[in-house]
């Protein structure tokens, strides 16, 4: 009996840990601006005449990974930053050119 106890306990701790590992991938609660506005209610059904209802529901960043999207940012940084670099060669070459 005590091992049971044991590995539900350790299987508790795992969940947990998963659980926690899982908040902190997701993106913080932005709160409502003059551009981002969240719904009152996550669930919106829209009814049109002559078609079924339609069923929205608002899931939040759940689907978003944080990891992925910093990434991205950097390689989008980087690639600014040799655009400007190559920018400015281009114009020292044409510059001395005349």
């Amino acid at each position: 009996m005590p091992n049971i106890l044991q590995h539900v306990k350790k299987r508790a701790e795992i969940k947990q840990r998963a659980e926690d590992g899982k908040k902190k991938r997701f993106m913080r609660i932005v709160p409502n601006s003059r551009l981002i506005t969240r719904p009152k209610n996550p669930i919106l059904i829209k009814h049109r005449k002559g078609r079924p209802a339609t069923k929205f529901v608002d899931i939040g960043a759940e689907f978003i990974d944080v990891a992925e999207l910093n990434k991205r940012a950097a390689v989008a940084e980087r690639k600014a930053r040799i655009r400007v670099k190559k920018a400015q060669e281009k114009r020292l070459t044409l510059g001395a050119a005349r």
